[in-house]
């Protein structure tokens, strides 16, 4: 699979992982996901989790205003 295609692939899928992260690296042990799966549904993790430090960093900016 090629990047451009990965991201491509990512920006198709819905926001949030199918995966939590312990399900990704039990999956993968198990060989039921591809490295580029893999790479997606932990870019999708990050991307969520990004969303949520930046949600709450904004929620503590606006208490102390």
């Amino acid at each position: 699979m090629r990047m451009g295609h990965l991201q491509s692939t990512i920006q198709r899928e819905p926001k949030v992982s199918n995966y939590t992260i312990e399900e990704l690296i039990a999956r993968w042990k198990r060989e039921e996901l591809t490295i580029e799966q893999v790479i997606g549904q932990i870019l999708l993790l990050l991307k969520e989790q990004d969303r949520r430090l930046r949600e709450a960093a904004l929620h503590t900016h606006a208490r102390r205003e």
